[in-house]
């Protein structure tokens, strides 16, 4: 006899935004994972170019939009075992136009401001900041993984 699967909500202590303002980012704007947060769902679904690798596009989105969508302990891991210190992973968007280990990459950020991608197997360094990834494109594989 089959078992059924029941429907269960996972408990975490993160906190809960009830509302979020959509607004557009102009340069120099709060790159904190919080200001991210807005960006990403004011402008869900803009692509825009990456001055590198040639040929990569960034799609802004969300957790939702990610194939890691329903896959709480796959995200959950990104803050807390990839890094040395535990941190509040942000999804940003996805790259498209490149070829990569994996079925999507995704990038994200979190409270040091530095943009991460996630390829299935590590969590790569690929830019200093929001401005580096706007500004001069991301380098991927990064030179840092963990």
């Amino acid at each position: 006899m089959a078992a059924s699967v029941m429907p269960h909500r996972l408990k975490h202590n993160l906190p809960v935004v009830s509302h979020v303002p959509p607004v557009k980012r102009e340069k120099g704007e709060d790159d904190s994972p919080g200001g991210v947060s807005q960006i990403v769902s004011a402008n869900k679904g803009e692509c825009f170019p990456l001055k590198k690798p040639a040929g990569a596009t960034l799609r802004k989105a969300g957790l939702e939009d990610t194939v890691y969508k329903d896959n709480f302990l796959v995200v959950n891991g990104w803050g807390k075992f990839y890094l040395p210190k535990v941190v509040t992973m942000q999804v940003i968007g996805v790259v498209e136009g490149i070829s990569y280990p994996c079925e999507q990459l995704v990038l994200m950020t979190c409270e040091d401001q530095q943009v991460y991608a996630y390829d299935e197997e590590e969590l790569h360094l690929v830019a200093s900041s929001m401005k580096q990834l706007r500004d001069e494109g991301m380098e991927y594989p990064g030179s840092t993984a963990y």
